[in-house]
């Protein structure tokens, strides 16, 4: 060793090395960035070089009871232990050596560090892992590199600027966070030595951005389970209601799977959308533009397909796959990628380019690589649509240059000018009509219910195992078959060279997009929220409540199953409001003929006729009362009108009333317990009761006659519905929402609410279910397909709702408690996922009921009525 000035002028100690074989690396300075844009170069030659310490002394690499260098050199040595070894023997070496590093911030005396000491973590950046110490302070995260190249001694983020903080798996290893930031499209991605080290620094993250930025915690930005599944259910409302962009939820799925720009083994994933790669114009008006969608990558071409087939016939169950190359792999990011970033290849190929025919030249080709070769399966990456990208990915500015000579700008299909009118035209595709129409469909490939299993098997959608092992360690704590015996490492390995699947979204099929907006290509090219990521543009779409009967911008005119519209519907007013006199409170209430008709805790029926005027008050002629019951009456519905009424009892009694007669004319113990709701369809009636049972009756001048009876409920019975094709839909207090067949006695449909069931409805034409809980929670289902529809909420209006009137499409009606006080009646517009109307019920208290009447021209009339006694009439105005 020798020694030589270090900086500053003092001295520092320097060592050579004499070596016969070395890599040199040529960096480049663009843009004051060092680059490497040329391979690596393998030469064997004596040569010596002076390495001079700018910290530490040479003690702490040949001094002491096991010296570095030399420990290391030995290592290097050893033959057999193989790369993987080898490597992992180094780094724990080094890792060792680096125990005496410490982190000093040189913190403001206003900060106040939230963590026992520094961690060790590793942070992630495509194909790179840099080592180094974290910390978190009240206003601060710092991450001290080691060893450390830059110019600046410690790495300073703010909490002031982080927007989410999400846990991630990096490979097969569950000891990942990502973080978003406000001011940089690039986040931090830091992996920990244990999933207890992560979750503890999350939880830290979570409680001081929140202190930081002066917001209440919220624990769904950790990324929990059930967290990224509520944060599903609401974009994917958004989506479908046109008021997210197709770029922006792809982008949020790719997120809630795990997929990140900062690991290139998962990478996000954006499909080939078009598949007129030669037209010199690019209609998009023309469904024979696109790609089929439904399909996986592999299966667009017919006698590839059946290639695939023929190969997988043979293979053991456990070991079957169709394709072995995965539609997103590292090999396949740093393949778009390489002219913007270069140094991936290389450090993915040991310093080398890949073979000319194998980088990417032109789009076209790879379009029809990607369709008719035998390997090359991939998707496209959201580059392709990012506004915010000018598209230098596309060009060689940086000169990138492998073996064979200089890369040229990419081939562009002739429909595209330049790579910005590439980028806009693939963007306004992905926006079309027709993908807008299918995309769900690609959704349930990637993302959802055809993703694995014997269902991807079916879709001709399987891959290598090894390309499931992620999922199945995460959801079994190991991995299936041969593949879950390999070492760690090894299995780290093949999951990066094969690509993983990502997280499991949806276990049914994705609902289809309900509505489709616009978007011209002048038009994508204005709106600057389009280029932003998806974060931001859901932050944005955050509804504000609309003020009480004060109507919401005006909705779009979507006709519902059942007729009505909803800026009709928003048209309605309160036209009168009358007593229904009850001694306790009302606990049923029915629209019969002209008349209003209520029971309630007294044990009697009550019927008051209409208010001819507006404000007008029922005369004591308008008012007949009649004692039915010594128990209270807790369930009304009328059977036929305007005559017949069912009312039940809390002693489980039901009679039917005439009211013609004015008496009685059959009673019966139909449950074991208090009956809690009724629903009519044509002569059928069904009844619900906390006895936990659905029944269904045959009404007819005799009596009533059982039909059938359906015990499945495990919590008293809430609401119930019935469709005349014999469908009948129930809900429970513990929030399970039940379907049957009358025709086959069977459960059709199963689901669950977080909170009690309010009310269930049915569409005119039976295919579609509806349900409201206690919280506001609308969800719409599919029972043609079995599959939920859509989920919205309508708790900003009525926080605590508890009935339901719907079409089952396009408009729900919710009444329920106010936010403020009193009650309410919202109008939801459930294509546009937002209010339409509400109106305050003054004078009434929550707990309203809702039910459709005709006035004295035959005109539609809604009436809510509380459980307070007080009733509300509904017109449209003339």
């Amino acid at each position: 060793p020798k020694w030589r000035v270090g900086l500053g002028g003092k001295p520092g100690d320097a060592f050579a090395i004499h070596c016969t074989e070395y890599v040199k690396v040529t960096t480049t300075n663009i843009g004051h960035k060092t680059r490497v844009v040329v391979p690596y170069r393998a030469k064997k030659a004596k040569d010596v070089f002076e390495i001079q310490l700018l910290y530490g002394s040479l003690d702490q690499l040949f001094g002491g009871t096991d010296p570095l260098i030399p420990t290391l050199q030995q290592l290097a040595s050893k033959p057999g232990d193989g790369d993987v070894q080898q490597s992992m023997l180094f780094e724990a070496v080094l890792a060792n050596a680096a125990q005496g590093i410490s982190l000093d911030t040189h913190l403001d005396h206003r900060e106040t560090q939230l963590l026992p000491g520094p961690l060790w973590v590793q942070r992630v950046k495509p194909l790179l892992q840099h080592r180094g110490l974290l910390t978190v302070t009240t206003e601060n995260i710092y991450f001290l590199p080691y060893p450390n190249f830059s110019a600046k001694p410690v790495k300073r983020f703010a909490l002031a600027d982080v927007l989410h903080v999400f846990k991630r798996t990096y490979c097969i290893s569950p000891t990942a966070l990502e973080i978003t930031r406000r001011q940089s499209s690039k986040g931090l991605f830091f992996m920990f030595e244990s999933e207890k080290d992560r979750t503890h620094v999350a939880n830290v993250l979570i409680k001081a951005i929140a202190a930081a930025q002066k917001i209440p915690a919220s624990p769904g930005k950790q990324d929990s389970a059930q967290d990224t599944i509520r944060s599903v259910h609401r974009l994917t409302s958004l989506w479908q209601a046109g008021r997210l962009s197709n770029y922006h939820y792809l982008e949020f799925l790719n997120c809630a799977a795990g997929r990140s720009r900062n690991d290139s083994s998962q990478y996000p994933v954006f499909p080939w959308v078009i598949k007129d790669y030669q037209s010199r114009e690019l209609d998009l008006e023309n469904p024979e533009t696109f790609r089929d969608l439904s399909k996986p990558i592999g299966a667009l071409n017919e006698k590839r397909l059946q290639m695939f087939l023929d190969r997988m016939d043979g293979l053991p169950p456990e070991e079957m796959f169709l394709f072995g190359s995965h539609y997103s792999t590292p090999a396949y990011v740093v393949y778009w990628l390489i002219r913007k970033e270069p140094e991936r290849m290389l450090r993915l190929q040991s310093g080398c380019f890949d073979k000319w025919p194998r980088l990417f030249h032109s789009v076209p080709s790879t379009w029809t690589a990607c369709v008719e070769g035998a390997s090359t399966l991939m998707e496209l990456i959201p580059e392709f649509f990012d506004l915010s990208d000018v598209g230098d990915w596309l060009h060689n500015r940086l000169g990138v240059t492998p073996a064979e000579g200089p890369l040229e700008s990419v081939e562009l299909p002739p429909w595209a000018r330049n790579p910005q009118d590439l980028i806009l035209k693939m963007r306004g595709a992905l926006e079309s009509e027709y993908v807008s129409q299918h995309l769900h469909l690609w959704i349930d490939l990637i993302f959802g219910c055809k993703q694995n299993g014997a269902a991807a098997l079916e879709a001709r959608n399987l891959f290598h195992p090894v390309c499931y092992a992620p999922q199945e360690l995460a959801a079994h704590g190991k991995v299936k078959g041969i593949y879950g015996e390999l070492p760690v490492h090894v299995l780290e390995a093949q999951v990066r060279e094969f690509g993983q699947v990502p997280r499991q979204l949806f276990l049914e099929p994705h609902p289809a997009r309900r509505v489709i907006p616009k978007w011209p290509l002048e038009k994508l090219r204005r709106e600057e929220s389009m280029a932003q990521p998806w974060y931001v543009a859901a932050e944005s779409l955050t509804a504000e409540e609309a003020p009480a009967d004060t109507p919401a911008p005006p909705p779009p005119p979507s006709r519902g199953a059942g007729g009505a519209r909803v800026d009709v519907l928003g048209r309605l007013r309160v036209c009168a409001s009358l007593s229904l006199q009850c001694a306790g409170q009302v606990t049923g209430v029915a629209v019969a003929g002209d008349s209003i008709c209520s029971v309630g805790e007294d044990g009697c029926l009550r019927v008051v006729k209409y208010p001819t005027e507006e404000d007008g008050s029922p005369t004591a002629a308008d008012r007949k009362n009649f004692s039915l019951s010594s128990m209270p009456l807790s369930a009304l519905c009328v059977v036929d009108a305007p005559d017949l009424l069912a009312i039940g009892g809390v002693d489980g009694n039901v009679c039917l009333f005439s009211m013609t007669a004015g008496r009685v004319t059959q009673g019966q113990r139909l449950h074991e317990d208090t009956v809690t709701c009724f629903a009519m369809c044509g002569s059928t009636l069904v009844s619900g009761s906390d006895d936990q049972t659905v029944r269904v009756w045959q009404t007819s001048e005799k009596g009533l006659k059982p039909l059938e009876a359906f015990d499945e409920l495990e919590a008293d019975v809430t609401a119930v519905c019935m469709h005349s094709s014999g469908v009948v839909l129930a809900g429970g207090a513990d929030g399970q929402v039940l379907g049957w067949s009358t025709d086959r006695g069977e459960v059709v449909m199963r689901r669950t609410h977080e909170a009690s069931i309010a009310g269930v409805s049915l569409s005119v034409d039976g295919a579609r279910g509806a349900s409201l809980d206690i919280r506001g929670e609308v969800r719409l289902w599919d029972l043609r397909t079995n599959s939920e529809a859509l989920r919205t909420s309508v708790g900003r209006c009525v926080p605590r709702s508890c009935c339901l009137v719907t079409d089952c499409a396009s408009w729900a009606l919710v009444s329920g408690a106010s936010p403020t006080s009193g009650a309410a009646v919202c109008l939801w517009d459930l294509l546009g996922q937002r209010e339409a109307m509400s109106w305050a019920l003054e004078g009434a208290e929550e707990g309203t009921w809702l039910q459709w009447g005709r006035g004295e021209n035959g005109s539609t009339e809604l009436v809510a009525a509380g459980k307070a006694g007080r009733a509300f009439v509904f017109r449209k105005p003339p």
